[in-house]
């Protein structure tokens, strides 16, 4: 009896752990990420190299304090899963608060798949980049976000919106960043661009390829 009641104390206690872990995530760990949005769309827009150095540490600052928030995040959560669902739901947060128009695609099957803590978090961040690269680089702030289930073990997200005219693609540090983190999980990365779109397609399979 008292083995089983230290066992419910410590669910109890991990349940609470992983409540104020994903209020940090969904909350500050949220408005961070607009914020870095927001402050990279201003510096391309400046003209101002004053205002741009300016710029560029409130984004180190920024970046610094996103990262202490997904630490102290990750260091508190338990290995739980989640699925596209919870993705849909930050991402419609991040919505609202950069101002951006997206469009959700969801294929059939995709919604029942339960994803680990790391792929939930590379697709995240892999589409939050490419969300980021299209305020950097578009005049638009309209993207197709599509979510599919291919041969009932990949998994694909793809990030598409349109482009005035062709552009010279140079992979930074956050494409390639990207491109890192889903052939980690054993996954892919695809840009492909036309005169009218500009896409970003990621794959990984439901379990890691060793």
């Amino acid at each position: 009896m008292k083995r089983q009641l230290l066992s419910g104390e410590k669910m109890i206690r991990q349940e609470e752990r992983n409540e104020i872990a994903r209020e940090l995530h969904d909350s500050v760990g949220h408005r961070l990420t607009a914020l870095l949005m927001q402050l990279e769309a201003a510096r391309v827009q400046t003209t101002d190299e004053k205002t741009k150095e300016k710029i560029q540490e409130f984004k180190t600052l920024a970046q610094k304090s996103l990262k202490d928030t997904r630490k102290a995040v990750y260091a508190m959560k338990s290995d739980e899963r989640s699925g596209i669902q919870a993705i849909i739901q930050l991402i419609k947060k991040l919505e609202a608060e950069s101002h951006l128009a997206i469009n959700f695609i969801v294929q059939s099957g995709i919604l029942n798949m339960r994803l680990t803590n790391e792929q939930s978090a590379t697709m995240y961040r892999g589409i939050q980049e490419s969300l980021t690269n299209m305020m950097r680089h578009s005049e638009t702030k309209k993207a197709t976000i599509e979510f599919s289930l291919l041969g009932n073990r990949i998994v694909q997200f793809k990030v598409s919106h349109a482009m005035t005219q062709k552009r010279v693609i140079k992979e930074g540090f956050g494409l390639s960043n990207m491109r890192n983190r889903l052939e980690e999980l054993g996954g892919s990365l695809e840009v492909l661009q036309t005169d009218k779109a500009f896409t970003v397609i990621g794959k990984f399979p439901l379990e890691r390829v060793e």
